[in-house]
């Protein structure tokens, strides 16, 4: 037994059989045996690395769920995009940060009454940072009520009440930093989840459009997505508007800059009077603007979307009253430049800020391939002489940018002052009226 202990001892590498007395066999044998039973017992329970988890939906526990059973179940990925949002399935969301900025969106129901909206959440130390933003958004992307946990590097809650006043599909909108460690977000209140619908299924989107107004893209479908290009830039996509209300939504996001615009969209008619537009101003995270008009008549429209330098995505919708049949260029272009941004009222000077408008109609002037009339007009208000020397002057400070600022040759030019001749619009209303005060440059290509 001896002799067996110290060969033992001798093969797991402690000491050569010779050193050791019979005494201390027992001793170093019972010491190697247990190091040994350490070593397999932490090998077998050494923790393994795991990706950090997408948003879960928490699933509500149902009477055939044990104590075993777990309570909730990982969804797919949440819906990064407000206009294909993840259907929400339970009156909670929870996840871990992913070390960048992200925001998802998740849709339901409301009916009418009070939603109590709950967030919880802590980041990791930073300067300046947020561990959550959540809020309920209608229809339209107005926020109806919203919970920010600041920065906060130890578990916080804060909750708010959102009125809901009647029953309408609302969007859950959940918006992480980077150093966003974990977060919670709670509905309580008269909430339905939704159920997939033809409806919710993704819709082709057209890319960035031709960058001259006179040859616009046309739209086959109402969706148009992007990405910035550094520079500033504008696409224009044909369709035609009217008659009834059009929605314009844009969504996008910009670098952080002291002054920038992620995404401007503006819904033109063919005699470049804008019809409605909306902006997104300059946000860092992804926002969504909605602004709706109403057009009187059925008419032939250019869509207009303009890029900051600093934009980095963005996307534009059109709804409402519109359709995409084939447009037909029109032969003869009618480029109508308003009085509030040419001139002060009564004058005939032109605002510093008018060069932008000018530029381009006169890049387009500059395509032309007939004579161009250069018209000035005004409303009822006043006696005719003051008017007709009003539009003249005025069709006269257009004439003389186009030629001096933009090298246009003064001899392809003619300039009329027309006064209170030819309205477009009712002179009994202040709208009407200021459609009439403008100047008109008229070319065919």
């Amino acid at each position: 037994m001896l002799l067996r202990n110290e060969v033992l001892a001798e093969r797991v590498g402690l000491l050569p059989c010779c050193s050791l007395r019979p005494s201390y066999i027992w001793l170093v044998l019972a010491t190697a045996l247990a190091l040994i039973s350490c070593s397999k017992k932490e090998s077998t329970q050494s923790p393994k690395s795991t990706p950090p988890r997408s948003p879960e939906v928490a699933q509500p526990v149902t009477p055939s769920m044990t104590a075993a059973q777990p309570q909730s179940q990982a969804q797919p990925i949440a819906s990064t995009d407000i206009d294909e949002p993840t259907l929400l399935t339970s009156k909670t969301v929870s996840g871990t940060g992913l070390k960048q900025v992200v925001s998802y969106y998740y849709q339901f129901t409301a009916n009418p009454g009070t939603i109590t909206l709950t967030g919880t959440g802590k980041n990791e130390p930073s300067a300046s940072a947020f561990a959550l933003i959540a809020g309920l958004l209608d229809g339209r992307a107005n926020r109806i009520c919203y919970v920010n946990l600041g920065n906060v590097t130890t578990d916080k809650t804060e909750s708010t009440n959102c009125t809901i006043d009647k029953t309408q599909p609302i969007t859950l909108r959940i918006d992480l930093d980077e150093p966003t460690i974990n977060f919670s977000v709670t509905l309580d209140g008269p909430v339905q989840f939704e159920t997939a619908t033809a409806a919710s299924l993704p819709q082709l989107a057209t890319g960035p459009g031709s960058t001259d107004i006179d040859h616009p893209t046309q739209l086959a479908g109402p969706r148009i997505t992007g990405t910035g290009t550094g520079s500033q830039i504008s696409y224009f996509y044909a369709l035609n508007a009217g008659k009834g209300e059009i929605i314009l939504t844009a969504d996008g996001k910009n670098r952080s800059a002291a002054v920038a615009d992620a995404l401007h969209i503006r819904l033109l008619n063919l005699r470049n009077e804008q019809l409605c537009d909306v902006s997104i101003g300059n946000e860092t995270l992804d926002m969504r603007r909605v602004q709706s008009c109403n057009v009187e008549l059925r008419q032939a429209a250019i869509l207009r979307v303009d890029l900051d330098p600093n934009t980095i995505t963005w996307r534009a919708k059109v709804a409402g009253a519109v359709d995409f049949q084939p447009y037909t260029r029109p032969k003869q272009i009618t480029i109508a430049l308003n009085e509030k941004v040419l001139f002060d009222f009564g004058q005939a000077v032109l605002k510093p800020e008018a060069q932008q408008t000018l530029h381009e109609a006169a890049q387009r002037v500059g395509k032309a391939t007939t004579r161009v009339l250069i018209a000035g007009y005004t409303d009822n208000i006043g006696g005719d002489a003051f008017n007709l020397k009003l539009s003249l002057d005025r069709a006269t400070a257009v004439r003389d940018y186009f030629v001096q600022k933009e090298a246009i040759d003064s001899s392809r030019l003619d300039v009329k002052g027309l006064g209170k001749a030819q309205p477009i619009d009712n002179n009994a209303t202040d709208e009407g009226r200021a459609r009439n005060r403008r100047v008109e440059v008229v070319f065919s290509l």
